[in-house]
C-alpha cells in the first residue's frame, strides 16, 4: 500500500484508537473514506464506471425553479465531487431530464457524467420524436446509453436504438425492467438482441436477478445496472430502530445501513453500477461511500442477506 506522507502521519495518531476497538482491522480501514471509488469496466463497451450512480426516478421531477431545483443540482454536484459519474433519467421521470439538463449547465458538469435515458413510448416516429425532447432537454447532441424502457415496443424502438448508435447519438444501448414477473421477458431479449447494458431490479431482500439474469449478463459482458437498491424505501422501514452490525462495520466499513445495502450489492462481479435516488445532497457521500474500501466476500453476502431476512 502506498501512502503519502500525510496519510502516514494521519494513520499514525489514529491506529491506536483503531486497534483499541479490537476491530479486526488492518490500518488501510482508517483511510477507507478516502479509498479510491472502485470501478468495473464493461465488458461489451470497455467503459470503466463507479459502482454507484444516481437514478432520478421519482425524486426529481417537475422542480425547474426555487429551491427544489436548487436541492437537486446540489445532489448532481454532490455526485461528481464524490467521484460519481453516471445519472441515469427517462422522459417519463416527469421533468427529471430537464432538470438534469439545468443543473449540468450551470454546474459546467456535462463533459464528467455518463447520461443512461430512455424510450419509453410505443411506434417508431414517437420514439425518435421523444428521444430528440430528451437530447433538447439534457442540452446534449448524444448521450452515454440509451435503454429500451421496461421493454415497451422493443422490436420497434430496438431498431430505432441501433440507428441511434450507428449515428453516434448514443453510444450504448440497452433494456430495461422493474418487476421479477418480467424476467423471463428480459432473459429472452439478451440472448436475440445485441444489447450492450440491461437495467433490472435487485436488491438484498430482491434477489430474483441472481438466479438467470445477472449470471447472463456477466457471461454475454453485458453492463448492469441496478435499479431499486433499496426497494424504494421498503429496506429502511425493514431495519427502522436497528443498529447496523459491529461486524459489519468492522469488517466492511458500513456505518449506515445504504452502504450495508449497496455493498451487497455492488459485490456481484456481475454489477457495474447501482442507482440509488436521492434529492438530499448528504445522501450522497454515503451512498458512494459503499464503493471505497472493502466488498464482501461470497460468505459475508449470504451473512448479510440472512440478516436482513430475519428482520
Amino acid at each position: 500500500m502506498d501512502l503519502t506522507r500525510k496519510d502516514f502521519l494521519r494513520l499514525s495518531a489514529g491506529s491506536a484508537a483503531l486497534l483499541a476497538t479490537g476491530g479486526p482491522g488492518l490500518i488501510a480501514d482508517a483511510l477507507a473514506g478516502e479509498a479510491p471509488i472502485l470501478t468495473r469496466k464493461v465488458g461489451k463497451t470497455g467503459e470503466v464506471l463507479p459502482l454507484v450512480g444516481l437514478g432520478t426516478a421519482q425524486t426529481f421531477g417537475d422542480v425547474i425553479e426555487g429551491e427544489g431545483f436548487d436541492a437537486r443540482k446540489a445532489v448532481i454536484k454532490a455526485l461528481t465531487d464524490n467521484g460519481g459519474t453516471l445519472i441515469d433519467t427517462s422522459p417519463t421521470y416527469s421533468g427529471a431530464e430537464a432538470v438534469t439538463g439545468k443543473a449540468m449547465r450551470e454546474l459546467g458538469t456535462r463533459s464528467k457524467i455518463y447520461i443512461s435515458t430512455k424510450i419509453s413510448i410505443d411506434g417508431e416516429q414517437a420514439g425518435i420524436d421523444q428521444f430528440n425532447k430528451s437530447l433538447k432537454d439534457l442540452g446534449t447532441d448524444h448521450v452515454e446509453l440509451l435503454h429500451v424502457h421496461n421493454l415497451r415496443d422493443f422490436a420497434t424502438q430496438y431498431k430505432t436504438a441501433q440507428r441511434l448508435k450507428a449515428e453516434g447519438k448514443a453510444k450504448a444501448i440497452g433494456a430495461t425492467h422493474f418487476q421479477d414477473r418480467s424476467h423471463d421477458a428480459l432473459v429472452k431479449v439478451m440472448k436475440t438482441s445485441n444489447l450492450d447494458w440491461i437495467q433490472i431490479n435487485y436488491a438484498i431482500d430482491d434477489r430474483g436477478a441472481e438466479k438467470e439474469i445477472l449470471p447472463l449478463a456477466k457471461d454475454m459482458g453485458m453492463g448492469v445496472m441496478l435499479n431499486l437498491p433499496f426497494g424504494r424505501d421498503r429496506l429502511f422501514d425493514k431495519v427502522k430502530g436497528k443498529d447496523v452490525p459491529e461486524w459489519a462495520k468492522q469488517e466492511l466499513g458500513c456505518d449506515t445501513w445504504a452502504k450495508f445495502f449497496l455493498k451487497y450489492l455492488i459485490s456481484n462481479e456481475a454489477v457495474t453500477c447501482a442507482i440509488p435516488g436521492t434529492i438530499n445532497p448528504v445522501h450522497v457521500p454515503d451512498n458512494m461511500g459503499a464503493a471505497r474500501g472493502r466488498l464482501p466476500d461470497e460468505a459475508t453476502r449470504k451473512k448479510m442477506a440472512a440478516l436482513i431476512d430475519s428482520y
